[in-house]
């Protein structure tokens, strides 16, 4: 009888273990999946952040550059402003598919609107400078300086926004980690006690049904 046991117990065990396997199978799936969207998010954050701060330091010279311009009565070098113009350019095309790829990744979509804003904010500023760099007798001083402080303010929003989204795409992480931990542990316990629940209702069993056949016979 108690080999009878064993050998439903190890196909019973066999079974389930197949069972959970397959479903921590799935697990890993949805796991690599989601790496690949926070590797990936990671990505977008790093490039966008770099690119923001050499459009700020272009537009932070560019306002030295004009209040230099303005204090001398001379323009503002050709070379730097074709330099400028090329950062935008290139700022411009890369926010567009910033835009985009933030609207596709579910971890990085809350963070948009403040994204949008900071755009909004660098826009306002180059269209100060656009309209008064050959217009140096418009350029005030103290407009320009409101500028500087609006420029610092939007670097110093930026920064903690970065921040704030990267503490986000890590605490993705460390639940991916816990669950990577945690999972192998469960599925191992669950079997464990599944055959031993198993092995207690087949003992039961078989003591009832000699009894049966004991009474019977």
């Amino acid at each position: 009888m108690e080999f009878i046991v064993q050998i439903i117990i190890l196909f019973l065990g066999a079974v389930v273990g197949h069972l959970l396997t397959k479903r921590r199978s799935k697990s890993d799936l949805k796991i690599k999946k989601t790496e690949k969207e926070i590797h990936d998010a990671k990505l977008i954050v790093d490039d966008f952040e770099k690119k923001l701060l050499t459009r700020i330091y272009y537009t932070r010279t560019y306002l030295n550059n004009l209040k230099s311009a303005r204090a001398k009565k001379q323009n503002v070098s050709e070379t730097f402003r074709e330099e400028y113009r090329t950062i935008i350019k290139e700022w411009n095309s890369s926010y567009d598919y910033l835009s985009t790829q933030i609207k596709r990744k579910e971890i990085l979509t809350n963070s948009l609107p403040k994204i949008e804003k900071i755009q909004t904010n660098l826009r306002s500023i180059h269209n100060f400078l656009a309209n008064n760099v050959d217009n140096l007798e418009c350029a005030k001083n103290n407009e320009i300086d409101k500028m500087e402080s609006q420029l610092k303010n939007l670097q110093n929003s930026s920064y903690r926004l970065i921040s704030l989204i990267n503490n986000n795409i890590n605490e993705k992480w460390d639940l991916i980690i816990e669950k990577i931990d945690y999972y192998p542990i469960t599925i191992k316990k669950l079997t464990i006690l599944f055959v031993k629940f198993l092995k207690s209702i087949l003992k039961l069993f078989f003591v009832f049904f000699a009894y049966i056949a004991f009474n019977l016979f």
